[in-house]
Order: C-alpha cells, then structure tokens, then sequence
C-alpha cells in the first residue's frame, strides 16, 4: 500500500517528510520515501550544478547519501532527504560569486542558514520557494598531511586526499557526474562494510560513533584525534 504526498513545484514548498509516501501495508511500521516530485526537483538541482561547475571548472565530487545513491541504485536513496556535493574549500568564495547567476537560472543559494553556527557549508535550493536541497561541502588540508578535513563536520569523515586525486564518472539520474577514484572502498570507510545493504533509516538519526564506526576507528589509528603540529622550515 503506498499513501501518497501531494505534489509540490518550484512555486510551492517542497513536500514535508511528514507527507511522504509511506510504503507498507501499515503506514506505523512501513517507511517514507521521497515523492516523485522532490526526486525531480534533487534530479535538476543536481544536473543544474554538475553543468554550472564544469562550466566555471570547479572541481566537485559527489559525497555521502547521494555517492551512495548513484553507485547503488544510479539515483537518490529514497528515504534520503537532501543531495550532498563535496568542494575543495579554495573555491567557496567562487561559489559565492555565482549567487545572482544561480537566481537567474531559477535556483536559490542559501534560502535557509545552517543550524549550527559553525556549519561552513552552503545550501542550494530548487528555488527561493521551494526547498529541496543539494549542500555543498568544503574541504580542506591545512595541516599539510593529506587527510582533508570539513568544518563544522565530526573528525572521522575526513579523507586522505587520495580518493579525489583523481576523480571518476559515475551515472546519477542518467547523468555523468564526478566522484571520487577507488569509490567502492571510499564508500567502505564511509558507511562501513555493509554499504551495499539498503537502510531502512538514515544513519543521521543514529548515533554517530555507531554509525561510523569504521571511521572512528580509522581516525583513531591514525591519530586524527590528536592536535598535528608541523615545524616550517
């Protein structure tokens, strides 16, 4: 049985999660999904962004939920909630400077602020209106020792750059879009061992250590946890 939301444009608000289309004989235990509507409005945003950076050479890379949308299922994960796009950090005020182009082309950069005071990512919307969103997260290595780090996110979703030395293509609601090289195991350090297994839930509703455990530990190994000082000579 599947109970649907009703359906939203870039003129309206996007459909709350609270409307979604649940599917299960019982709308208590079956779970939610994003409506066909939203799933178009992320597809757009999406294509809209990958164009609009390669236009501008911008390196992008998809990253979290969305990377595992297109290796899995080549489109979003249907309880996902958003899109998530990775940035290198020295182009963020380059993103910035695109904001009346994005307006123009009927989209919206920052119609909401981040919750958190010290989030540094930036949230691009279906249109001022509408609010599906894509975020777009910074990155950075400003200890020099070629793990990149995000502000404002917890310490084990940092990377070593490797994975985006080189970047590869790989289809996102028919579209080539960029993402990191060696992504099977990139998606191991993210989401675990059991990457491949569909979720009922979002792992942001868990506890975070145990979700990521794999990561915490990695990052523990490695001494992430410690301040790293590096003497300039």
């Amino acid at each position: 049985m599947m109970h649907l939301a009703k359906g939203c444009t870039p003129k309206t608000h996007k459909c709350p999660p609270s409307k979604w289309p649940v599917f299960g004989n019982n709308p208590k235990e079956g779970f939610k999904t994003m409506p066909l509507c939203c799933v178009q409005h992320l597809r757009q945003i999406l294509h809209y962004l990958h164009d609009l950076f390669e236009e501008k050479k911008i390196k992008y890379w998809m990253d979290f939920g969305t990377l595992l949308g297109a290796v899995r299922e080549g489109r979003n994960i249907a309880h996902d909630t958003d899109g998530d796009l990775s940035l290198m950090l020295d182009d963020r005020e380059r993103i910035l400077q695109l904001n009346q182009r994005m307006a123009a082309d009927g989209f919206c950069m920052g119609c909401y602020k981040p919750k958190r005071k010290n989030d540094n990512h930036i949230k691009i919307c279906r249109s001022e209106k509408n609010h599906m969103v894509v975020d777009l997260f910074f990155w950075n290595d400003k200890d020099f020792t070629g793990i990149l780090r995000s502000p404002g996110l917890n310490l084990p979703k940092s990377f070593p750059d490797y994975f985006i030395n080189k970047l590869v293509l790989i289809d996102m609601f028919g579209k080539p879009m960029w993402a990191p090289q060696d992504t099977q195991r990139f998606l191991r350090y993210r989401f675990g061992k059991d990457w491949k297994k569909p979720q009922d839930k979002k792992v942001h509703f868990e506890d975070a250590e145990k979700t990521h455990k794999p990561a915490f530990a990695y990052a523990k190994s490695k001494g992430w946890n410690k301040k790293i000082k590096i003497e300039m000579t």
